[in-house]
């Protein structure tokens, strides 16, 4: 069988390199001969050059199929578990097909209950067409032929399935997508479409571009087009991750204070320069100085703690020849403390029911029962709740006991509630738009939401770590000495900070950790290298996201565990882009209870897993750790993206040797364009100038 599917390959490759001067084969798709499967994945398509593509409200249950029974049953397409309307298409990852010319598509396929399958386009600008010709009910498997220039095509909108007006005479000399519907939903046996095989005779075209996603794309005008399923969710826009909501350029802070090495516990010393400069004004900047630790090494028994906006730790380099703090003792502690105190303290009075039905996944705007009193600039939650009808449809009220005994704790009601903090940027009647998306739905049916205005006196800005190396004293094993310091930088209730080109040894958790009531915080070009610990939970991870709008960015791990980590309710959006990590004991991903909007960016664990998935009774019933989260390019030895109820994962453009889950997967196995994600929203948003800002970080 492998010899012939060998030979079946050479000879497509070949039709298509014809077609590049000639109408011809372009590609035909049979489907390969394995196990049927519900929804159908690009593991089941047979031709090496297509990349498989499911749209609509029903695509989950488009299903490969075949029986046993009788034994020349094809392996064929069937829509008959489609809970709504559905789509397939296939993408020619070499070429657009012209079909401008004497093009034709055939295919073998068999009707039933009034089921018409028509032939769908994608035009290279992302316009999407549903042809008028039909290939109707059946009793036998029959082949049809559409002759392209023969058919009129009327507008479709892809995320719902539906057509709509009429399209005269589009331009079909570079079509993207080429596949079919039957614009309904599935009806089980009696009520559904069945294809076995397609075929497209068309001249090919040179792509520019070899893959994009069929979800977020470059269209016509180079600008990313953005596909939302029936709902309007869609792929959020994770540009504002980073500091000052992304694209601007750390500030270089002039220095105030100076500290060189000295011999002893040099803590007090660190400590109280800082506190000099935490008592100079403010520039109009929001800034006050830096502190710069000239090269050496440095001693330090207990922590350092900046608490003031405006102040960062410099050092003189993160190498072995730069500047070097040793935390010394057996205190398990966090050696530099970044941030105020306290937490956002709802404002009385102002709080307001969102009065939407639903606000999808990826929303500025949506509407409140009374906007009065707000107004732009106002900074607010926007705050989901956590029902226990959610949760019960989670199936997080009924995790399943472990088998060691240890202890699960089932979600409760009002325990895993979401609050996304956020700025209005305009009010129009009770239509309410803020600075940034939201990532996960609100949905009438679990509760809907509401905003309120909140304040937040403890929090500070503009604040930072740089060109330092941290290193934690230990004196017993490598894997199980813990009497030691565990963190190097915690931020905390700050806004606007940053740390980076910090290398961090032999700490038992982590080198940077963004805590929960931290905001658009930058950690770029860091390192973390052996930790020393106990190899297991809780330790070990040595770049981890808990608040939001924080980008991590071309940083690296060694011997860690979960590298680059979403701890539990980390509302997003939140990026990792271009990070590595190697000798990894465990997996990089969400970690528990539900963060969601997370964006994993050509991040690269070659021996290691990236997953989201529903960790179930893990920890103390960990659950569904991810939700709206998107691993864009990247590469790892295991890949695992499930789809939970109520949301849904995408991994896109992705290498793995192990690759498992339901969620969304598009181009496996082959990088799409934009090769970041993070960089080309950036672009569109903001402009070149805001991609060269974060860009030029790297020393």
């Amino acid at each position: 069988m492998r010899s012939i599917w060998a030979a079946v390959f050479l000879m497509l490759a070949g039709f298509a390199l014809l077609a590049q001067e000639r109408t011809g084969l372009l590609f035909r798709e049979d489907w390969k001969e394995l196990p049927a499967a519900m929804p159908v994945t690009e593991e089941h398509v047979a031709n090496p050059a297509l990349a498989l593509r499911l749209y609509g409200p029903g695509r989950d249950g488009i299903k490969k199929s075949h029986h046993d029974q009788p034994k020349d049953d094809p392996y064929y397409i069937w829509s008959g578990e489609c809970k709504g309307a559905w789509a397939v298409a296939l993408r020619h990852r070499d070429f657009y097909a012209d079909l401008s010319g004497a093009a034709k598509i055939r295919w073998r396929a068999k009707q039933s209950g009034g089921r018409e399958l028509r032939v769908i386009i994608k035009l290279a600008d992302g316009t999407w067409l549903v042809s008028d010709q039909s290939d109707g009910p059946s009793d036998v498997w029959r082949e049809r032929e559409f002759n392209i220039a023969e058919l009129r095509w009327r507008a479709l909108n892809i995320g719902t399935v539906t057509e709509g007006g009429w399209k005269e005479k589009p331009d079909l000399s570079r079509v993207d997508e080429i596949g079919f519907t039957d614009l309904m939903a599935g009806g089980r046996t009696p009520a559904s479409s069945r294809l076995d095989w397609i075929e497209v005779w068309a001249a090919g075209r040179k792509r520019e571009n070899r893959n994009a996603s069929s979800l977020v794309y470059p269209g016509k005008d180079g600008k990313l087009v953005y596909v939302a399923d029936d709902r309007g969710n869609r792929i959020p826009d994770f540009s504002h991750a980073g500091y000052r909501g992304g694209g601007a350029n750390l500030p270089d802070v002039p220095v105030k204070a100076e500290v060189a090495p000295a011999d002893g516990d040099d803590g007090a010393r660190i400590q109280a320069a800082i506190d000099r400069v935490s008592k100079l004004p403010l520039d109009k900047r929001g800034l006050r100085g830096a502190v710069l630790l000239k090269k050496g090494r440095y001693e330090i028994e207990g922590a350092i703690k900046i608490a003031a906006s405006g102040v960062v730790l410099r050092g003189e380099g993160q190498d072995e020849n730069g500047t070097t703090l040793i935390a010394t003792g057996t205190q398990k502690r966090t050696l530099i403390e970044v941030g105020g105190d306290g937490q956002p303290r709802e404002v009385p009075g102002t709080r307001r029911e969102i009065a939407d039905a639903y606000v999808p996944v990826g929303a500025y705007s949506f509407h409140v029962k009374d906007a009065a009193g707000f107004k732009a600039g106002d900074t607010i939650i926007v705050h989901r709740p956590s029902t226990a009808g959610w949760i019960h449809t989670l199936g997080m009220d009924r995790i399943p006991p472990r088998k060691d005994g240890g202890r699960v704790e089932q979600w409760k009601p009002g325990t895993k509630d979401l609050r996304f903090d956020r700025v209005i940027t305009r009010v129009n009647g009770n239509e309410i738009t803020i600075d940034a998306p939201l990532c996960n739905s609100f949905d009438n049916e679990f509760g809907g939401g509401a905003i309120y205005k909140y304040e937040f006196a403890g929090r500070i800005t503009e604040v930072g770590v740089e060109n330092l190396r941290g290193v934690s004293e230990y004196k017993g094993r490598e894997d199980e000495d813990e009497a030691h310091a565990w963190d190097f930088i915690v931020i905390d209730a700050a806004a606007n900070a940053w740390a980076r080109r910090v290398t961090a040894l032999h700490f038992g958790h982590s080198a940077v950790d963004i805590e929960r009531w931290a905001k658009w915080v930058t950690v770029t070009d860091s390192v973390c290298l052996d930790p020393v610990s106990v190899i297991t939970g809780s330790r070990r991870y040595p770049f981890v996201i808990t608040g939001q709008l924080s980008l991590v960015q071309r940083c690296f791990a060694r011997n860690g565990r979960h590298d680059f980590a979403q701890g539990s309710l980390s509302p997003g959006p939140n990026v990792f882009l271009d990070c590595a990590s190697e000798k990894s004991h465990a997996d990089t991903g969400p970690h528990h209870r539900w963060s969601a909007g997370a964006l994993y960016d050509n991040v690269r664990v070659p021996d290691g897993a990236i997953n989201i998935r529903n960790r179930g009774n893990l920890g103390t019933g960990h659950g569904w750790a991810g939700a709206n989260m998107v691993i864009w390019n990247s590469e790892a030895g295991v890949i695992t993206c499930e789809k939970p109820p109520t949301a849904q994962n995408f991994c896109i453009g992705c290498r793995t040797k192990d690759r498992r889950g339901d969620g969304r997967w598009e181009s496996f196995g082959q990088p799409v364009e934009p090769r970041s994600l993070y960089l080309k929203q950036l672009e569109d948003r903001l402009g070149v100038a805001a991609v060269r800002a974060i860009q030029a970080e790297r020393r």
